[in-house]
């Protein structure tokens, strides 16, 4: 959490604080003048400066303490109030397809953002295109029994590709010179799981990919 020092009158908050590029707006000036009153004594007045909207909140003690709980972009942070202290905290998940971390009770760490069904095979890098492979693949490594590969849980540890199973995402890939007739099959499985609500968070059973690729 970052934590700023209190705020008064006409000062300003730059967007350096927040450890990213600098944009600078003064909390003395608003385009709004409706107030509304919130919890614990709070004024929440409405603010759009430079693209980014947020509310500046006075004290009903008229103590000049002020800050900022911003509800639009300020580095897709959302920040609040307490009282002269300003926290910035994680926004809540996003619904984005595009997801580095699949929305599952184990919180899976993929190794790059997963490609959306909407990006045509022809723009997928090979990497892309073994994730999307491999996850309607067995494993290829010798003596192993798993049928796709799943991210292994973030609290489990270890390298971002491996598999539940321990082996790395290539080693489900299959052969490179069969992957266009592969990613074709893969491309449809993941409009199918799609459909099914499970794209993103990896909660099929192994029967299901193996009915799909039937």
């Amino acid at each position: 959490m970052t934590f700023v020092n209190t705020l008064h009158p006409g000062s300003t908050i730059t967007r350096s604080m927040f450890s990213s590029p600098s944009i600078t707006f003064n909390l003395s000036s608003r385009n709004s003048t409706r107030r509304d009153q919130g919890d614990a004594g709070h004024f929440y007045y409405p603010i759009i400066v430079n693209s980014t909207i947020f509310v500046r909140i006075q004290s009903r003690a008229k103590d000049d303490t002020y800050g900022v709980v911003v509800v639009g972009r300020l580095d897709d942070m959302l920040c609040r109030i307490h009282h002269t202290s300003l926290i910035a905290r994680s926004p809540p998940a996003t619904r984005h397809k595009e997801m580095s971390s699949p929305s599952s009770a184990t919180q899976s760490i993929l190794p790059f953002p997963y490609p959306s069904v909407l990006k045509p095979p022809t723009a997928l890098t090979t990497d892309e295109k073994l994730l999307k492979i491999a996850r309607s693949m067995p494993c290829g490594e010798s003596q192993c029994q798993c049928s796709s590969w799943r991210p292994k849980p973030a609290n489990v540890g270890g390298r971002a590709d491996l598999c539940t199973c321990g082996h790395r995402l290539r080693s489900h890939g299959g052969n490179q010179e069969d992957m266009d007739r592969r990613l074709r099959v893969a491309t449809r499985i993941d409009q199918l799981l799609e459909e099914k609500g499970k794209l993103m968070n990896f909660e099929y059973e192994d029967d299901d990919i193996r009915s799909l690729r039937k």
